[in-house]
């Protein structure tokens, strides 16, 4: 991942209200939103895990030492190719991540109970299904860059050639997380022990969301 150069200032005010009213306008449930978000640096979050077997959710893990704001923060969906598929953002304010923490974030609409193992629910404003071969990246609140483009705002990318019908794709257990480490796919396997992680009707998942992820097999 290429380095960029850092933004002055402590925050940037973070301009979708258009974005997000045309959301709404095309059936979203949820109105407007003025968020105020930090850029980060390439690397600050990592993916660490996606799954689209049964519900759609993904899993990023902060590897720093500092606690890092969520708030803003937009996650891109593409086709193998670099079409465009879906995005969300983190539209909740004062979300953050600590060091060495996981966050899940989950394809389920606000109106149900969400489960046990996911910390914020997309579904409102996320209608595709996420490709069995494609790319998902991780940009700062200010960048709306196409997906797979040359990036320096890019905080993290990551490519898949084909999702499990079971389980999760988990980057491997036995290294940190890690920006880079994450672009090499023998890093990555699947998932699929079961884990019951509450009494919710959602709440058995094939997978680790939000847990440390077991060991990839030696080849």
């Amino acid at each position: 991942m290429r380095a960029r150069n850092p933004l002055s200032g402590n925050g940037i005010l973070f301009g979708v209200i258009g974005v997000l009213a045309a959301w709404q306008g095309a059936g979203c449930e949820r109105g407007p939103l003025e968020l105020v978000c930090t850029p980060l640096q390439p690397g600050a979050l990592v993916v660490t895990e996606v799954s689209s077997a049964g519900w759609h959710w993904i899993e990023i893990a902060n590897p720093g030492a500092s606690e890092i704001a969520l708030t803003g923060m937009q996650f891109l969906f593409g086709g193998a190719g670099g079409t465009y598929v879906d995005e969300f953002w983190i539209r909740e304010h004062d979300v953050s991540l600590a060091p060495g923490g996981r966050y899940v974030a989950a394809r389920f609409p606000g109106s149900v109970s969400p489960p046990a193992w996911a910390d914020y629910l997309f579904g409102d404003e996320f209608d595709a299904d996420f490709p069995s071969s494609g790319i998902l990246e991780i940009h700062n609140c200010d960048d709306h860059a196409d997906i797979g483009a040359i990036n320096p705002e890019l905080v993290d990318r990551v490519q898949w050639s084909g999702l499990p019908e079971t389980g999760s794709w988990a980057f491997d257990g036995g290294q940190a997380p890690n920006a880079l480490a994450n672009d090499t796919p023998t890093s990555w396997c699947q998932d699929s022990h079961s884990q019951t992680l509450g009494a919710g009707p959602y709440d058995t998942v094939l997978g680790s969301p939000g847990e440390d992820n077991p060991p990839c097999a030696t080849p």
